[in-house]
């Protein structure tokens, strides 16, 4: 669920989606969308909410699969897909090898900054680090962090006085396949690969 923050009274609903589209230059990305997708619509002034139990699943294991897009020739794409996602979230690009069609257009926003946003959840697109907030969130510690700063107004959080806690947890570094990086949402927060989809966590 997205809120807007932005100061007109009366909205209607799929706002987002026209203000913040889907990039449409990302083919054969599969790791990374969801991470771009979700700070684009933070720094335009959109709260990212999410259950705190999972309701919905990919049914990888089904006897009739349809099509997927990685069994198509990749052709380099990828890798130039994930070098614009890089180039929009100011990280360090490799090769200056990737489609610019109007990368201002589904870049960032101005009504946030994305340092707040990698400052409050412990993310370093520099080294590749993020903190570990499993634990916080699973507690629902992390969630009645944040929830004591919702705007009187009723829209969304005022992340400009989020307190922010010690960086006492462990770091992983984010796991990377094929010179990506692995990043994904989980409880409106998030966390590396390793860490949400071991085997090992009692979660999965």
């Amino acid at each position: 669920m997205l809120i807007d923050n932005f100061k007109k009274k009366k909205k209607k609903k799929g706002h987002r989606i026209v203000r913040v589209p889907y990039d449409c230059c990302l083919p054969m990305v599969f790791d990374g969308e969801e991470f771009s997708m979700g700070v684009r619509a933070w720094t335009h002034g959109y709260d990212l909410y999410a259950p705190c139990k999972s309701f919905a699943f990919h049914p990888y294991q089904r006897a009739k699969k349809p099509p997927m897009f990685w069994e198509q020739p990749d052709e380099g794409r990828q890798s130039r897909s994930e070098n614009r996602i890089k180039a929009i979230l100011g990280m360090p690009v490799e090769e200056d090898d990737y489609d610019k069609t109007d990368i201002q257009r589904y870049g960032l926003g101005a009504i946030r900054p994305l340092q707040t946003y990698l400052t409050v959840f412990g993310i370093n697109l520099q080294t590749r680090e993020v903190k570990s907030n499993c634990a916080e969130a699973f507690s629902g510690a992390l969630h009645d962090r944040l929830h004591a700063f919702l705007r009187h107004d009723g829209r969304g959080i005022d992340y400009n006085n989020v307190y922010i806690p010690a960086q006492t947890s462990t770091k992983h570094h984010i796991e990377r396949k094929k010179e990506t990086f692995l990043l994904f949402f989980f409880c409106g927060v998030l966390s590396d690969s390793s860490s949400l989809l071991s085997k090992k966590n009692k979660n999965y």
